[in-house]
């Protein structure tokens, strides 16, 4: 017996599509930010995604969105995000590469238990077919959310559930769309730990959701898989800063390879390999930055500077 199909007819029977549906809670603000964690086999990091400002493309009023530091690559994920909250849609641009205005479906929250969903990836080739299995309300100790589960119907690789939460994306991070959180029994991937909407903090997620985040602030950008020494020998100064900043580092086989300075909109203001930095004469806003320290042997060290 196929019990998929049994669960898709039982799903189909309770949930039928002539239920009053609930109220809409749309994903975007003034402002959002998307806390994440990330674990791979070399390490473990957080990033921010963050809207900024509103862009007009092709006659619809997108927000531009990026990590904030840039993210594993060297330069910052980015691109622009619309929500049409008639239809409970959301729509994304990808301008990591090539901007060429070309938008995908992100999230389809429109959707009821028993229905497909065809969504890309930004970051992907192929949109991903998948069955909308639960809708309930969850709350987190902030703002109730409506949660769905979705399962991949074509790929039969997937033994692990995708989770949207209407309201603020999916539980894999802003841009996992497609992807299973890490979890307990998922070892290696991304997972949302918080989410601010016009500055307040409306979803953290449970501590006791995964004992490897136990030891997480849930909204500070952090580094860990670099051994304690590394991080004490290194020496970034002033803090704040005027006119110049140091950064050091005097252990063997983590020299300094590239240093980056990123703003508070996500936008790469400088790139160096030398120090001291000389800030005095370069047309920055005071504020806070962060400082993104690459060594040659490929790991890297984010901190947060501030400059007046």
């Amino acid at each position: 017996m196929n019990y998929l199909k049994v669960f898709i007819l039982i799903v189909t029977l309770i949930s039928p599509k002539n239920l009053v549906s609930q109220s809409y809670q749309p994903i975007l603000g003034s402002s959002n930010e998307w806390y994440q964690f990330a674990r791979w086999t070399d390490m473990d990091i957080t990033d921010v995604w963050k809207t900024t400002t509103d862009t007009i493309i092709k006659s619809k009023l997108y927000k531009r969105v990026a990590t904030f530091p840039p993210s594993y690559d060297v330069r910052p994920l980015e691109g622009f995000i619309r929500e049409d909250t008639s239809t409970r849609r959301v729509y994304y641009i990808n301008c990591y590469n090539d901007c060429d205005t070309s938008e995908i479906l992100l999230y389809d929250f429109g959707k009821l238990p028993g229905d497909t969903v065809i969504v890309n990836h930004p970051y992907g080739s192929h949109p991903l077919k998948s069955l909308i299995l639960d809708s309930i309300t969850i709350d987190t100790g902030f703002t109730p959310y409506r949660m769905f589960k979705l399962y991949a119907i074509e790929d039969v690789n997937r033994f692990y559930p995708i989770i949207w939460i209407e309201g603020i994306g999916s539980l894999a991070g802003f841009e996992n769309n497609i992807f299973e959180p890490l979890s307990s029994s998922n070892f290696f991937g991304t997972v949302l730990l918080c989410f601010f909407k016009d500055g307040v903090k409306t979803f953290r997620l449970p501590l006791s959701y995964n004992v490897y985040l136990s030891n997480y602030d849930s909204c500070v950008v952090i580094n860990v898989g670099i051994d304690e020494l590394i991080l004490n020998s290194l020496k970034i100064f002033p803090n704040p800063a005027s006119d110049i900043i140091n950064v050091l580092s005097n252990v063997s086989g983590y020299e300094i390879e590239n240093i980056y300075l990123t703003d508070g909109h996500g936008r790469r203001v400088l790139q160096t390999k030398q120090t001291p930095i000389s800030i005095s004469q370069s047309n920055f806003s005071k504020g806070l930055y962060f400082i993104d320290i690459w060594f040659t042997n490929g790991e890297r060290v984010i901190g947060k500077i501030l400059i007046e």
